[in-house]
């Protein structure tokens, strides 16, 4: 009996090779050697690529790569604010709901 050892990577029914590099909704992963998929960043629609972890503020607008739990997400908002720093302590998504006194 002969067993068939299988080299790559398998997302959502899809074969990858290893070292592959892909992107599947703004989110750009790789093959390993290992056959793990690591997620290496974040793409926009025009290409931008974002480290997994990084914020980069171009033109007014804040990029944002990051993951939550098991989660990676892409966020991008328009920010009018100085810094990056400013842009991320106002981002929409990170404001507290406020609580009626």
């Amino acid at each position: 009996m002969s067993l068939i050892a299988v080299v790559g990577c398998k997302k959502d029914n899809e074969f990858y090779n290893e070292g592959q590099i892909w992107t599947t909704e703004h989110i750009r992963y790789q093959c390993t050697v290992e056959g793990i998929i690591r997620v290496l960043g974040c793409v926009d629609e025009n290409g931008l690529f974002v480290e997994l972890g990084r914020d980069i503020m171009m033109h007014g607008i804040v990029h944002r790569c990051y993951r939550i739990d098991k989660t990676t997400v892409y966020h991008r908002y328009e920010c009018n604010r100085r810094t990056l720093a400013e842009c991320i302590l106002n981002a929409p998504t990170l404001r507290p709901p406020t609580t009626p006194s």
